[in-house]
Order: structure tokens, then sequence, then C-alpha cells
């Protein structure tokens, strides 16, 4: 009966001290986990925080960033400024050169420029019975194309350089005079430039193809001289006084 007694108090005591205790722990345990896992939890806590704030910066700087590149590169006043602007491309290319105003002024009522060069053309339709005169200090070309076209001949003195066409039969009737830093004539026509064919330029290049062509004197002066005449041309003869003569088809008869 004393044993029975003591077991059951033993079993009573320890019961009702272990119940207690483990509380005890537990809450001690849970109290300094808490606190711990508190004291431990605040850095990631405030970390989580702060990185989410350093994102929330960035996100506001990479915004800024963009921003300040629209402001920057992307805005078309800038893009404007730069180069979009057509002032350079029409200083270059689309406004009228000196030369092209100046040949439109001296060309004007005789024939028309093609660039910086005065194009005369003597055709069926305006076949220029007068002798053509090319305007001064600039390039002239004429063009004697319709048959018995440019019949008063062609005047080329004044010019900066020339260009004499006559390719019709019969045309360039009259003299054919030329200066300036070149001319060239072409006497391709049958029984073309049948009066005189002189030549003043500093280089002269003369060609008598066609068929009785050039049936009067040709001459020439200047740095150089070129003369070609077909085998039933320059009936009237070839005179060379440049610093350089070349001829092909005549001789050279300068007295």
């Amino acid at each position: 009966m004393r044993r029975w007694l003591s077991t059951v108090a033993l079993a009573w005591a320890a019961g009702c001290g272990s119940s207690p205790g483990n509380e005890l722990f537990a809450q001690a345990g849970s109290g300094a986990g808490g606190s711990a896992g508190s004291r431990a939890g605040a850095p990631t806590v405030v970390g989580a925080g702060a990185a989410g704030m350093t994102s929330a910066g960035g996100n506001d700087a990479s915004g800024g960033e963009a921003n300040a590149g629209e402001s920057n590169g992307g805005s078309p006043s800038g893009g404007n400024a730069s180069g979009g602007k057509a002032t350079g491309g029409n200083a270059s290319g689309g406004a009228p050169s000196t030369g092209s105003a100046a040949c439109t002024k001296a060309c004007k009522g005789i024939g028309e420029c093609h660039g910086k060069v005065c194009v005369v053309t003597c055709d069926d339709e305006h076949p220029c019975e007068q002798r053509v005169d090319c305007p001064a200090g600039v390039a002239c070309q004429v063009q004697c194309l319709g048959e018995g076209s440019c019949r008063g001949g062609v005047d080329c003195g004044d010019a900066e350089s020339c260009e004499v066409a006559c390719r019709a039969d019969g045309s360039c009737r009259g003299n054919v005079d030329c200066a300036g830093a070149s001319c060239d004539v072409r006497c391709e026509g049958r029984e073309s430039c049948a009066s005189r064919v002189r030549c003043m330029a500093d280089d002269c290049n003369l060609s008598c193809p066609g068929v009785r062509s050039c049936a009067e004197p040709v001459t020439c002066r200047g740095a150089t001289c070129q003369v070609s005449c077909g085998s039933r041309s320059c009936d009237g003869g070839v005179c060379c006084r440049a610093d350089g003569c070349e001829l092909s088809g005549a001789d050279n008869e300068c007295r």
C-alpha cells in the first residue's frame, strides 16, 4: 500500500511537473526562436525592403535614363538640327550654279542651256538662215541638222569654247570662225562648210569627212591644231600656223 502510494505520487509529480516544464521550454524556445527569428529576420526584411527600394530606385533611374535618352537623341528637333534639314542639299545641287545662271542670261534668245553650254539647234523647222552668233563668255554648241541649215555660217569667236557640227548636206555654207580655249568643227554633210573654216582657239580640231566639204581654205593657229580631210574634201587646202600641227589627208600649204 505504501509502495503503491509512492508510485502514484511519483507519477502525479512527474505528470504535473513535465507539463509546465515543457510549456515553459516551449514558450522559452518559442520566444527565443521568435526573438532570434525576429532579430535574424529583421535584416532579411530590411534587406528585402532595401532591395525593393533599390529596385524601385533602379526602375526610376532606368526610366529617367530612358527619358534622358529620348530627350538627348530621340527628339525630332535634335535630328532635324543635326542633319535632317535639306538646306545643304539645296545649296549643293538644287540651286543654279553661277555658271548655269551666266549661260541662261547669255544664251537667251539664241538657244537653250544644257548645264553651262549654250546649245543652238538649226533643223528643218528652224534652219538658221542668218549667221549664228554664239554668245560671249560661255561654251557654245551649234548643231546644223537640217539640209541647207546654218546657211549664213557660224561665228564662235567670242565664246569660251565652241563645237560646230555641220551634219546635213549643204549646211554651213557661210564662213565658220571660232576662238576661245578650244574649237571643234565637223563638216560631215555633203558639200558642207563650202566657205572658209578658220580656228583661232588654243586647241583646234577640224574635220572634213563629207564629200566635197571644206571647199575653201582651212586655217588654224594656237597651241595645237588637228585637221582631218576625207578623200574628196579640203579642195581649198589647209594652212596650219599653230605651235603644233597634225594633218591627215592634206598637206600644210601655208606660204
